[in-house]
């Protein structure tokens, strides 16, 4: 198949964030055998805001670029990754050029979430399918007749995870935990 995947090629870390699990997805796809095309939202409406500024004329080009690359590749299947720059009217267009495409958005954040909830309710009439690694009542809070919504486990990638402590019989620490915090204040790392 040939796929379009929008997500988060995270350009501007050059290469700090190389093992998100859009990159994992990515890798999946194009180890199954299909031609996959990665549209980095973020970086996109970065590179088409002047001066970092602007970010709301970034985003209708990003669009408007989206919807070129569209026609040049006429997909079967777009795969969106925590994607919020991409309006419903230009998911509309794609769906008027190609009726038999089929749209689906994968999602690692929690439904407590609000504001990662309300970013799925907001496409839910976009995308014919959402999956998601967290499962339960509210998965079905985001599903509706048009849009069923799944439970995926946590991605991996062996080109990725290298780590095998797990092959090792004698450890020098016994947990080892690694997080990110939140201050509760915006950070430059979201581009929203």
């Amino acid at each position: 198949m040939k796929i379009i995947f929008i997500g988060n090629g995270n350009l501007k870390f050059a290469g700090l964030r190389h093992f998100g699990y859009d990159t994992r997805i990515f890798n999946g796809l194009v180890r199954n055998g299909h031609c996959v095309y990665f549209f980095s939202d973020r970086d996109e409406v970065r590179q088409a805001s002047p001066f970092g500024a602007f970010k709301s004329l970034g985003r209708k080009r990003t669009n408007e670029k989206l919807l070129r690359v569209v026609d040049n590749l006429r997909p079967d299947v777009i795969v969106l990754a925590h994607v919020d720059t991409i309006v419903p009217a230009t998911f509309q267009e794609i769906r008027r050029r190609l009726p038999d495409i089929r749209v689906g958005q994968v999602n690692v954040d929690p439904l407590f979430n609000p504001k990662n909830s309300a970013n799925l309710a907001r496409r839910r009439d976009s995308v014919d399918a959402t999956f998601m690694t967290t499962g339960g009542p509210a998965l079905r809070e985001i599903a509706s007749s048009r849009n069923p919504s799944y439970f995926i486990p946590n991605f991996s990638d062996s080109s990725i995870d290298t780590g095998t402590a797990f092959a090792r019989h004698q450890l020098q620490y016994d947990v080892a935990c690694f997080m990110l915090g939140d201050s509760g204040k915006p950070s430059d790392e979201e581009d929203r």
